[in-house]
Order: C-alpha cells, then sequence, then structure tokens
C-alpha cells in the first residue's frame, strides 16, 4: 500500500479460518494488507490461503491455550492486530467441569494477553 513505510501495512488475525477471523482475513486481503493468520488447525490455514492467491498469507499453526502455542507466533511488528482466538463450551460458571473453565480461561484470557 502506498505511504507505508514497509510498502504493506500487516495483520495479525489470531482465529483466523472461522467466523469473525475469516471475514477479517479477507477483508483486509481485499484491501491489500499482508496477513498473518494464526488458528489451531493446518487444514483451514491451507484453505485460507488457497482462497486468498493474490495476498501474502503467512501461516501459523498455533494452540493459544499453551505456552507453546504462544511461542509459535512470531514476535513482529504488525499495523494492527485481531485477537479473535476464542474458545467456548455451553454452560454455566458454577455447573461447569474446572477444566472447562481452565482451559477457557487460557485460550480467551491468557493466551491472547501474552501475545
Amino acid at each position: 500500500m502506498e505511504g507505508h513505510p514497509g510498502g504493506r501495512y500487516r495483520k495479525r488475525i489470531t482465529g483466523a479460518t472461522w467466523g469473525i477471523g475469516r471475514a477479517c482475513a479477507e477483508y483486509f486481503a481485499a484491501l491489500g494488507w499482508a496477513i498473518t493468520a494464526v488458528a489451531r488447525t493446518t487444514d483451514g490455514l491451507q484453505e485460507l490461503t488457497r482462497e486468498l492467491p493474490n495476498t501474502e498469507v503467512t501461516t501459523v499453526v498455533a494452540d493459544l491455550g499453551t505456552e507453546t502455542g504462544v511461542a509459535a507466533v512470531p514476535a513482529r511488528a504488525y499495523d494492527a492486530v485481531l485477537l479473535n482466538a476464542g474458545a467456548f463450551q455451553p454452560g454455566t460458571l458454577l455447573s461447569d467441569d474446572r477444566d472447562v473453565f481452565g482451559e477457557q480461561w487460557q485460550v480467551n484470557v491468557l493466551g491472547n494477553h501474552r501475545l
């Protein structure tokens, strides 16, 4: 994109293969942004890359609920970041298994915070 010091705007999107994350990846790709797409599955990232053939897409397979997954995401400068990774299981806080709540907390809060 003209006027940007690096020649192109860069955006990191977590949860980039489905829902809001996917829609944002497609939207910003259409604007000419380079995308770093982060998701848990290789298949979804490969499909996204195929569907955005004229876009610079860097893919990162990472489970942001783990330290290893967070460490796999490149630490670089981005012009914008969309922290869209999340996990959800229906139920209530008081009735749910504490492991389920802990897993959701790791992804939805701590994983995004560590990035």
